[in-house]
């Protein structure tokens, strides 16, 4: 369990939902903050705890030799399968992000003590939970090298997992029932969802994700990434300001191509066409390069350097052609949307945001929304390759996409009506959660009452999702 007020008031509600006090109870504290983890659960009655360390990792040097001599670069790495499975795509956010740089060059040495970290992980996730008792396995996440080995070990125990992750908000746990649930994917609308919904409940999830949406792009949301992209520090532009900030060719279109965070993991949705999205940005760069007929402005994402990591400008070239330039720092989201007339996107949140407002999106891989259907999603490297060669922007149906990203985003970032007014908050505040969830348990009793009796019957159903359970169970919906 990762520490985070948030996810120590989620286990609450999930131990209420489902009776986990009336049993065993022990946590398996992590290496980061374990001291402000234990007094946080043992506030809540639970005083049995677990190390999870890695401890002497040399021990197990002869048991990945075979596996270490196949890998002598990234390439290697996703072609060549670790023990048990354990994907490829893991291991490598795993080692990017604790080095803070997507572009890490691979080094043999550096790569092998990760693995033995990894190996020491496993053997530890399967000491644990080879006592026959255990019934349950809880996690605050199923990424990186070691909450995905305590996933994967319990999958081959059988042993059910739930993840007890929020967002926006509202509660997203879900279940792993097999290794490929590791991924986060089990709380979005699919294509099939919107064909079981009525017409009623499609009518108000397109209304309340327009609403949303509106907010959202006037920065007016909770969400730390949204606030971050619609804020406006340098006035406000348009097309015309930017054609002439960048001395552009007006008879042009201009395509966004806006970049990924690097704070969270680029595979957190499972595999995608490129191995990083930096190599996905040279490669959209260079095609752009040899094509005059659109200017091509780039947008790094708002959160890339929340925790210190190199932003996207530090990776880019130094002299990129006349048409290709960097958006400047401080302008809004909501003004380059509203003035470019397409949006190039490896799965990021304006793809939504972009295709409700009538601007075609050309999306890559599955990712999140890749086939609900309100892009130009291209399924592999070689299809997005094709549509950047040739005029992709052109003959989308605006009214079409708009209609089905406005009832995905009521979907995605909206919630039952029943919870209206209640909110569990942003992940990112850490301390500053602790008054939302005073405040919560003042002013919003029922509807904490409510959530726990809604847990305990998702907990009973087939749906992996809990956020979906409740979306297919509610009639009406709500934008905060």
């Amino acid at each position: 369990m990762w520490w985070n007020p948030n996810h120590i008031f989620r286990y609450t509600l999930l131990r209420a939902a489902i009776g986990l006090s009336e049993y065993r109870e022990t946590v398996i504290i992590g290496e980061k903050s374990p001291n402000r983890s234990k007094a946080s659960f043992k506030e809540i009655g639970i005083n049995e705890f677990i190390q999870f360390k890695t401890g002497d990792t040399n021990k197990y040097k002869e048991e990945v030799a075979e596996y270490l001599n196949k890998i002598k670069s990234w390439n290697d790495l996703f072609e060549n399968e670790f023990d048990e499975n354990f994907p490829a795509e893991i291991i490598y956010d795993a080692i990017t992000k604790e080095e803070s740089d997507i572009a890490l060059e691979f080094n043999k040495s550096r790569f092998s003590l990760y693995i033995l970290r990894l190996r020491a992980y496993q053997k530890r996730a399967r000491e644990i939970l080879s006592d026959k008792k255990i019934k349950l396995l809880v996690l605050s996440h199923s990424v990186n090298l070691n909450f995905c080995s305590l996933a994967l070990e319990a999958c081959r125990q059988k042993i059910p997992v739930i993840v007890i992750y929020g967002e926006y908000g509202t509660l997203r746990f879900w279940k792993i029932e097999n290794p490929t649930d590791i991924y986060m994917g089990s709380n979005f609308l699919s294509r099939d969802g919107i064909s079981r919904l009525t017409e009623s409940q499609l009518t108000d999830l397109e209304q309340k994700g327009s609403t949303y949406l509106n907010s959202r792009i006037s920065a007016e949301t909770v969400d730390i990434g949204a606030k971050r992209a619609f804020a406006r520090d340098k006035g406000k532009i348009n097309r015309d300001k930017i054609i002439d900030h960048f001395n552009w060719d007006s008879s042009k279109p201009i395509i966004a191509l806006y970049g990924m965070s690097w704070i969270d993991y680029p595979h957190l949705y499972g595999p995608i066409p490129y191995r990083n999205p930096l190599e996905w940005i040279f490669e959209t760069i260079e095609i752009a390069k040899k094509s005059k007929n659109y200017n091509l402005i780039i947008r790094p994402h708002p959160c890339e350097n929340l925790r210190g990591t190199r932003g996207l400008c530090s990776y880019l070239p130094i002299n990129l052609p006349d048409h290709i330039r960097i958006c400047e720092t401080g302008w809004s989201g909501a003004d380059i949307m509203h003035s470019v007339d397409g949006l190039l996107t490896l799965y990021g949140t304006a793809g939504v945001e972009y295709a409700a407002h009538k601007k075609p999106v050309l999306s890559l891989g599955k990712g999140w929304y890749g086939d609900v259907g309100f892009t130009l999603n291209a399924k592999n490297r070689l299809e997005y390759v094709e549509c950047l060669e040739r005029e992709w922007w052109k003959g989308v149906d605006f009214i079409r996409n708009q209609k089905i990203a406005k009832i995905f985003a009521g979907w995605h970032f909206c919630k039952p009506d029943w919870k209206e007014g209640y909110c569990t908050g942003d992940d990112f505040t850490q301390l500053d959660l602790y008054r939302k969830i005073i405040f919560n348990k003042e002013c919003n009793g029922s509807k904490i009452n409510k959530e726990i009796e809604c847990i305990r019957e998702w907990w009973k159903s087939s749906i992996k999702g809990y956020h979906n359970y409740t979306m297919e169970n509610a009639t009406k919906y709500a934008t905060n």
